[in-house]
């Protein structure tokens, strides 16, 4: 199998764009991890979830809640144009 090649005027724009938003992926990751919740904390495990539903609609998706009495809430996101549009994007911004 052959590998794809990257030129290096690309991984040069995905360095920069990686350490261009480090600081908000490790402000993310930190307030994540600091949240209580357990498989069973609905609480906690609710809170994760609406922050997860937040950042999806950002990246453009429709997101349904199916609200748990007892556990967290069930959240599914979906798309309404195919996800190579999404990578596309995605591209663009970071070149």
């Amino acid at each position: 199998m052959q590998l794809a090649s990257v030129a290096d005027a690309e991984l040069g724009r995905l360095r920069a764009y990686v350490a261009a938003a480090l600081p908000d992926f490790l402000a993310d990751l930190a307030a994540l991890v600091g949240i209580d919740c357990g498989s069973y904390t609905k609480t906690g495990v609710d809170q994760v979830g609406r922050w997860t539903a937040a950042a999806l609609r950002r990246l453009g998706a429709d997101v349904d809640v199916a609200p748990n009495r007892d556990l967290g809430d069930s959240r599914t996101a979906a798309w309404a144009t195919p996800s190579s549009a999404h990578c596309a994007a995605w591209a663009r911004q970071a070149s």
